[in-house]
């Protein structure tokens, strides 16, 4: 029987929150409680499984993912947050992107046809600027909203939250996809708040790794893994690659 006559579904269905939520999750994976994803989800299967809402946990070894892949492109956060959190935001189609720069291209030598004063400077809209927004929604331990500001982020888009843990010294993987909409308006229960989980409590030494800082980059699953250029400046040509989750 093929992999795709056995449904996947998520291990999770709501908000991971704070890193007690997520510790929950995979003491809940790891007790039997919640199911490990069994494999890598099918391009056929992610317009139904990647969505606001759905939580995934997979363990290397036993299911084969080397990389989490979902088909969709994102910026990546630049540093962890303090419980060890990845924030992703989605992006426009590459598309749309090629579109933009080819418009900004012609815009640009438009107004060089036109006189300038001495100190203008041409803007690059193909940069995606780092600047924190001020005024970012939280709720409860993490920011809901992009912490850059970024033209390219989509409008209503989802946002990917993944965390690691270590148990017996083999890594488990925690994907996590969600819309602000959902959140703020509370239409995603968080596992601290799940009945069905009030009875876990997460065994010691079970501690969310905490990676180390990442450059800044515009990345997306791929076969071939080539690097963005740092920076956040990505123009049509360039090659982008999948997001590891270590």
């Amino acid at each position: 029987m093929t992999s795709l006559q056995h449904p996947l579904s998520p291990t999770f269905e709501g908000y991971v929150s704070s890193g007690m939520d997520a510790l929950i999750l995979f003491e809940a994976s790891l007790s039997g409680r919640l199911n490990h994803s069994p494999r890598q989800i099918h391009d056929c299967e992610r317009n139904y499984l990647i969505r606001s809402g759905n939580v995934f946990i997979y363990e290397m070894q036993a299911s084969g993912i080397r990389h989490w892949k979902d088909g969709i492109f994102w910026t990546s956060d630049l540093v962890p947050d303090e419980e060890g959190f990845l924030v992703y935001y989605e992006l426009e189609s590459p598309s749309l992107l090629e579109k933009n720069a080819r418009t900004t291209k012609e815009g640009e030598r438009e107004q060089q046809s036109n006189s300038k004063p001495a100190n203008w400077r041409p803007n690059n809209a193909l940069s995606v600027p780092s600047a924190m927004v001020p005024n970012s929604t939280i709720v409860g331990d993490t920011p809901i909203e992009p912490r850059i500001a970024s033209s390219y982020i989509k409008p209503h888009g989802l946002l990917k939250k993944t965390c690691s843990v270590s148990f017996q010294g083999i890594p488990h993987h925690l994907v996590s996809y969600y819309s602000v909409d959902d959140v703020t308006n509370g239409h995603l229960v968080t596992p601290t708040k799940d009945p069905n989980l009030r009875a876990v409590i997460p065994r010691s030494g079970l501690v969310i790794h905490k990676p180390s800082s990442l450059s800044p980059k515009c990345v997306k699953e791929s076969s071939a893994a080539a690097s963005a250029r740092p920076g956040g400046a990505m123009t049509p040509n360039s090659r982008v690659h999948g997001s590891i989750l270590h």
